[in-house]
């Protein structure tokens, strides 16, 4: 073996050596940054737990004020948006026999994958504002409610979606954008950053809660006729 050889091979297996440890070197940063997601808003469930899930965002459970609640972030980068955002799918836990589906959904493009939307029938009402998108089970759902969920994703811009099923109240609520500058030059979702307040958090569990409340006491329901609702 030629000495300039020897040399070409050394060089190029010391190259693999620096980039494999560079690389395990960021995702370890990539895990630990993630991992921290909900690290200062811990205090705001009881029991609360943090399962951590790798190079992906961990889980959050706990419960609030009686209820299970489940916090699962995601990255909407599908939308039709100039830089991805982390939303907080916060599912609180109620059983409310017999309650149809209900969806109420803020600026819908169609992209919102995680939203179930699309698999419930359209209800339109001049009452409520164009850029709300209101479905629900052909049986018709109790218009107080109805109102009050359009209520929380119209006076909230954070709010994305609000889902009210007889398993309990889902929100889906904005948690953090990506950093817009890194977007732009590399195209990927720079969220190393994001970390969920304990005032947010609280804000939307106690607004799901005050949903819940409401859709487990309402005993006399005033479906809308099924010819009221529109299928997508």
């Amino acid at each position: 073996m030629s000495g300039t050889l020897w040399v070409a091979l050394t060089m190029a297996a010391v190259g693999a050596v620096v980039l494999t440890y560079q690389h395990r070197r960021h995702l370890a940063r990539v895990q630990r940054d993630r991992a921290a997601l909900f690290e200062h808003a811990t205090d705001v469930l009881e029991q609360c737990r943090v399962v951590p899930r790798g190079l992906e965002f961990p889980l959050m459970y706990g419960r609030f004020e009686g209820r299970d609640v489940r916090v699962e972030p995601v990255v909407d980068a599908l939308a039709l948006r100039t830089v991805p955002v982390l939303r907080l799918i916060v599912t609180m836990r109620e059983h409310i026999p017999g309650q149809p589906s209900l969806s109420v959904l803020s600026n819908e493009t169609g992209n919102e994958f995680y939203s179930g939307h699309r698999d419930l029938l359209r209800w339109r009402d001049p009452a409520w504002p164009k850029w709300v998108s209101v479905a629900c089970d052909p049986d018709g759902v109790d218009r107080e409610l109805a109102d009050a969920a359009v209520g929380l994703v119209t006076e909230d811009a954070a709010v994305k979606q609000v889902l009210v099923t007889e398993r309990g109240v889902r929100c889906v609520v904005r948690g953090a954008q990506a950093n817009s500058t890194a977007y732009r030059v590399t195209r990927r979702a720079d969220l190393s950053e994001a970390r969920v307040t304990a005032e947010d958090l609280y804000k939307a569990v106690t607004m799901i809660d005050g949903l819940c409340d409401q859709a487990a006491g309402l005993n006399s329901r005033r479906p809308v006729a099924v010819s009221e609702a529109e299928s997508l």
